[in-house]
């Protein structure tokens, strides 16, 4: 069990050595102590990373990652699940408990699974034939599903049935990969991927575009009156319901964005990747963490401290919570 010690508050002198002890064992056990805002990591036992997270009601939350494994808080406990099999669930999504799908798989292979409990009963679903990995899910309601990944592979599910859509790539591109997708409504999405695409479905059709300089695009959400895109590079996007694209300045440059959460008007946070040198994660290096608060503009989160790269999050009330490689979890209850 790791043990964390809160720097930021104040103490007597006498106990200073000591509080450096205790400091030094739990940087040795890969605890964070010095992530503040009410963050704090929990300790959870997975075989590899998570890569999503979500929150279905106070006393319920999902995640899932590496080894077909779920991972599910139940009444204060993390209870960590294989639903059989080896495949990477990269994404879910469900609106409460009830009704939650999950969607992952190998490279060349879709798996989806649904659950009507959150935790205890899990059922295998029926992809259509040659889907390929899934990376994102998103929908305007559990009846009106949007699934995405490699090819780029698009499937959809009417509450009962997945079928498929044909998406065009745009010529010169290929092995293109959607890693995001995000519904306002049953004829308003927009899927984004690997080489800057932009996939937006009208109701009938996907249209495929690039954006900027052709930089991967990890997630989207909806923020006001328009998608909020992040990505490689720091980057982050504005698409409006036209399919007009702006940048939006970002205190980060160089790590890359993987995962975003708009919890309300203009209240968002962007997640990312730690530092990396030759494609190794820099020692002591923290994973990008950004912040948009009302009017502000986006700035670093200082709160939330991470030596993995951060992939999910998503909210509930007044509680966040975030995971990441090596099976990483930090909850905050603001």
């Amino acid at each position: 069990m790791a043990l964390c010690l809160d720097m930021t508050r104040r103490m007597p002198t006498r106990g200073y050595v000591v509080a450096l002890l205790v400091l030094g064992l739990a940087g040795a056990a890969g605890c964070n102590p010095v992530n503040r805002g009410g963050w704090t990591r929990e300790t959870v036992d997975v075989p590899g990373d998570l890569y999503a997270v979500r929150a279905l009601r106070n006393d319920r939350q999902l995640a899932v990652g590496d080894g077909s494994t779920t991972l599910a808080n139940v009444d204060g406990t993390w209870r960590a699940r294989n639903l059989g099999g080896n495949d990477p669930l990269r994404a879910l999504f469900g609106l409460n408990e009830t009704d939650v799908m999950i969607v992952g798989g190998a490279p060349g292979r879709g798996v989806a699974w649904r659950t009507d409990d959150g935790f205890f009963r899990y059922t295998a679903q029926a992809l259509p034939g040659g889907t390929l990995a899934l990376h994102a899910i998103h929908g305007s309601s559990m009846r009106d599903l949007w699934a995405v990944g490699d090819g780029p592979t698009a499937v959809r599910f009417d509450g009962t049935n997945w079928s498929p859509a044909p998406l065009t790539v745009p010529t010169g591109l290929t092995d293109v990969s959607l890693r995001g997708v995000h519904c306002t409504a049953d004829n308003a999405c927009l899927a984004v991927g690997t080489q800057g695409v932009l996939a937006r479905w009208d109701g009938a059709r996907w249209t495929l575009s690039v954006a900027l300089d052709g930089r991967t695009l990890n997630a989207v959400d909806w923020l006001n009156d328009a998608w909020l895109v992040a990505g490689d590079g720091g980057l982050l996007l504005r698409v409006d319901a036209a399919g007009t694209v702006s940048q939006q300045e970002s205190p980060e440059s160089s790590r890359a964005l993987l995962a975003l959460y708009v919890a309300g008007g203009n209240d968002a946070w962007a997640l990312g990747a730690v530092p990396r040198e030759g494609g190794q994660p820099v020692e002591n290096g923290q994973a990008a963490v950004l912040r948009l608060e009302g009017t502000a503009a986006w700035r670093t989160e200082d709160g939330l401290k991470s030596d993995r790269d951060l992939t999910g999050i998503h909210g509930l009330g007044g509680s966040l919570w975030a995971v990441g490689r090596g099976g990483t979890l930090f909850r905050s209850s603001r």
